[in-house]
């Protein structure tokens, strides 16, 4: 069972009585500078019975969106209809989960391989980094739900689509192809950020990808509505992977239990950033407990300050002055348990495309089992069960039943036959 999607419909000012279904949707958040405080997530089925009337959703019909113009007409609405607190909720925002530590610049020199990158593909056995000479052809894509994707990044493939169909057009003010924000470029780059001697390299360089804009050109925030819808839109677009690196400390009713039913039912691994909160509350949708929650750490390996910690967090990795592609042809460093998030995602990705028979939560046992060890032994709240290394996880399930699925690699990549001379 996936999220539902909803539709998003202005019913602004209504306190005694619905007089007509939700129309067309109304401006996206784009269009203001701050979340309207007044909008609800109502479960569609609760409206439609308290109007009398057909409640327009879209997708699965689960929830409609309603906007009052302050908090005494919602009160008045809700007492008035009878709602339950079950039956309707604030749609409160979520934002990304990032700082930028410099300026954009353009990197005009050979290509160099971020920090972060170097971390992941550590080899214990031959005590060295090792980029892997052969990828594996993409049967298991990632879904990123964020800012956008800049299609025209020269180190950016332009094979990324649009999850969700209404965001593929150039008129959409969510298309997904541009990036004003530059969060999710930053994000995608780290993942699959191209190998041709230029700029940096990602996890999984050149793979294609599925993307759903949520952030506009303002990077600000995005309703919890949305997000919703987002998931949606990745699970039906096939995705097997999606990396949200956002949130916000407001735990929706229904968001843990649909990320539940997508991991239970669905065979999808979902990843999100625990938060920069630098305290111990809960951070949605990280904290749901079937999500993958990603801290951030430092080169050195510790536990970045502003990562969150608490009983949620279930792997870490690289997440201060990562270097990445932003805006149409730029590179920033920037510092988040965003950028942590992707590199999980990356060698997850890389991961289940090298052994495709094994089952989400078998990659996501392979990544948990294998990470490197830090802070207290065994798992803890800063690292979870340590930092994330793609190797260590390859021998895991190597070792394991679905190891035995290991698909060969293609030809060398270019950054590895131009190092090695292979």
């Amino acid at each position: 069972m996936k999220f539902t999607s909803v539709a998003v419909g202005s019913l602004v000012g209504l306190v005694a009585s619905v007089g007509a279904s939700p129309g067309p949707a109304v401006e996206t958040h784009a269009d203001f500078n701050s979340p309207n405080m007044n909008r609800y997530i109502v479960k569609a089925d609760a409206l439609g019975k308290a109007s009398n009337t057909a409640v327009n959703t879209i997708g699965r019909g689960k929830y409609a969106i309603i906007e009052f113009e302050n908090a005494e007409s919602a009160t008045q609405f809700m007492t008035a209809k009878g709602f339950a607190e079950t039956e309707m909720w604030p749609d409160s925002p979520m934002y990304p989960q990032d700082s930028k530590d410099a300026g954009e610049v353009d990197l005009t020199k050979a290509q160099e391989t971020p920090w972060g990158i170097d971390k992941v593909f550590f080899d214990a056995l031959s005590g060295g980094i090792v980029i892997p000479s052969t990828l594996p052809e993409v049967t298991k894509d990632v879904c990123i739900i964020d800012s956008g994707y800049q299609l025209n990044h020269p180190d950016l493939v332009d094979s990324a689509t649009a999850a969700d169909p209404s965001q593929s057009s150039t008129s959409s003010s969510l298309y997904f192809g541009t990036d004003g924000c530059k969060h999710g470029t930053h994000v995608a780059g780290t993942i699959v950020a191209s190998d041709n001697d230029e700029g940096v390299i990602g996890v999984y360089p050149g793979a294609k990808t599925k993307v759903v804009r949520t952030f506009a050109n303002s990077c600000g925030w995005a309703y919890t509505s949305e997000l919703l819808d987002a998931v949606d839109r990745c699970a039906e677009s096939g995705a097997s992977i999606i990396t949200m690196s956002l949130g916000s400390s407001y735990r929706f009713p229904g968001l843990c239990e649909g990320i539940a039913d997508l991991v239970d039912d669905e065979n999808i691994l979902v990843i999100a950033a625990a938060g920069n909160g630098a305290g111990t509350s809960d951070f949605f949708p990280a904290s749901c407990g079937e999500t993958t929650s990603v801290a951030a750490t430092d080169s050195n390996d510790n536990v970045a300050y502003f990562s969150q910690h608490n009983g949620g967090v279930d792997i870490a990795g690289p997440g201060v002055g990562v270097r990445s592609t932003t805006g149409s042809s730029g590179y920033s460093n920037y510092s988040g348990t965003s950028m942590a998030a992707p590199h999980v995602a990356g060698v997850a990705m890389l991961l289940w495309n090298s052994f495709p028979s094994c089952s989400n939560k078998q990659i996501r046992t392979a990544l948990y089992e294998s990470a490197t060890d830090k802070g207290a032994p065994g798992r803890d709240d800063y690292y979870g069960n340590g930092i994330v290394n793609y190797y260590a996880a390859k021998k895991y399930l190597e070792d394991n039943d679905c190891g035995n699925s290991q698909v060969a690699g293609g030809e060398p990549n270019e950054w590895f036959k131009a190092v090695f001379g292979v």
